[in-house]
């Protein structure tokens, strides 16, 4: 695909990943704060962004095929998305998890 050999391609794939997840993540997850769509519009929509716009210049001179291309594509756009949301998160949360990573999925595994 053509597409991914173009930094606008990149540019706008991460800041839209980067937008979307800093808006809705922190109202979902932590709909207690009070700025919360602003981290999607002012830190990680432009952010993501100039990521994407310093990759796509990257890949487009490196010598990858367009399936090496797009992984990269798609593993950038989801780690700013999981990257995001794991701040989103509540600090106590974030800390709990830290401290007992396989809590979490010992929990979902109960409940199901």
């Amino acid at each position: 695909m053509e597409l991914r050999r173009t930094p606008g391609f990149w540019t706008f794939a991460l800041g839209v990943t980067g937008g979307a997840a800093g808006f809705f993540g922190p109202m979902l997850l932590n709909p207690d704060a009070g700025q919360a769509p602003l981290l999607g519009l002012v830190i990680t929509g432009p952010a993501g962004a100039l990521a994407g716009t310093l990759l796509g210049h990257l890949f487009r001179f490196l010598p990858f095929s367009d399936s090496v291309r797009g992984q990269a594509l798609l593993l950038s756009c989801t780690l700013l998305g999981l990257g995001t949301l794991w701040f989103a998160l509540p600090e106590a949360t974030r800390h709990e998890l830290r401290e007992r990573p396989g809590q979490l999925i010992h929990d979902v595994a109960q409940n199901h």
